[in-house]
């Protein structure tokens, strides 16, 4: 019997990631990614690929994964193997290729591990995300060589977002302006704040 091996494989004019086995198209296109280890959900990643812009990616080797299991919504995550990869189909699509889909892969697949926690910041608010990072060997879109070899990525998790002094009064002000029955939105007010204090300034 031959071996199975699987991929995450961005093979189409859309970022997702198609699930590919034996070099064959099996489920496509992933729309979450579940995170797993010893039984328990490490990470949960609602996008299809990782980053927020183009998928980078052309694919990823899942290490280890020697079986796919088609599963419901009631599977239960304690029972899950770490060469197995499950996916769920969201309800209303038939298809195997159609989307969207539920992956749950195991962490040592593609080297799941936490980076670090970082912040961006603006004079409005203060976001924190956690930086996760990937290691397996893969193949980067513009790799001129379309070869396997070892890669790694990182994506953010958003945490939270903490507003500062003057997101703060971005939000007061809108809130008293909607109170006078004014529709307003945050960006009008922020613009109108921004050119009040220039003003002051002259």
């Amino acid at each position: 019997m031959e071996k199975k091996s699987y991929k995450l494989v961005q093979s189409s004019c859309l970022n997702p990631f198609e699930v590919v086995e034996n070099n064959v198209l099996v489920f496509g296109h992933v729309a979450r990614m579940v995170f797993f280890e010893g039984g328990k959900v490490i990470l949960e990643y609602g996008n299809g690929w990782f980053g927020y812009g183009n998928n980078p990616v052309k694919e990823l080797a899942l290490k280890g994964v020697t079986d796919c299991k088609r599963v419901t919504a009631k599977f239960s995550i304690e029972k899950a193997k770490e060469d197995t990869i499950y996916i769920e189909k969201f309800k209303g699509y038939g298809g195997i290729a159609d989307n969207p889909l539920t992956i749950y892969i195991p962490v040592s697949a593609l080297g799941i591990h936490f980076k670090e926690t970082k912040t961006i910041s603006n004079d409005t608010e203060v976001k924190t995300y956690h930086v996760w990072e990937v290691e397996t060997d893969g193949i980067m879109k513009n790799d001129s060589e379309k070869v396997s070899r070892p890669i790694s990525l990182t994506f953010d998790i958003y945490l939270k977002a903490v507003l500062t002094e003057f997101g703060e009064e971005i939000e007061r002000t809108t809130s008293l302006l909607k109170s006078f029955g004014m529709e307003v939105y945050h960006y009008q007010v922020e613009y109108l704040l921004r050119e009040y204090k220039l003003v002051k300034k002259i």
